[in-house]
């Protein structure tokens, strides 16, 4: 998918985490849409699950935690994806930053 799929911020059960979900969304969103609209950016292209990945940490700041466990593995594939992306479009971005980016609803 080049943007997350409804179903991966509406799918959960909880309330709290599809506000997560969401809230990193909007945390996220000008970034995957300016790589989608910019004919010179390399656009990412992720799962289900790697979407959920993504917007989870972007969420919550964990990308270290659980070294070299099976999640860790992901979310550290989920974050080479993003840093792939960026970087064949020349944008530049410390990934990190996500995670402290103030979130605003323009809608």
């Amino acid at each position: 998918y080049w943007l997350p799929p409804a179903r991966c911020l509406l799918s959960c059960q909880s309330n709290v985490k599809k506000a997560k979900l969401f809230t990193s969304w909007l945390r996220i969103r000008e970034l995957c849409l300016f790589l989608l609209s910019d004919s010179k950016c390399s656009p990412f292209q992720l799962s289900n699950k790697e979407w959920r990945t993504l917007l989870l940490v972007c969420g919550s700041c964990k990308l270290d935690e659980d070294v070299g466990t099976r999640n860790a593995n992901h979310r550290h594939n989920v974050q080479e994806h993003l840093e792939g992306a960026l970087k064949k479009s020349d944008v530049q971005l410390d990934v990190q930053n996500l995670f402290t980016k103030s979130v605003q609803w323009k809608g």
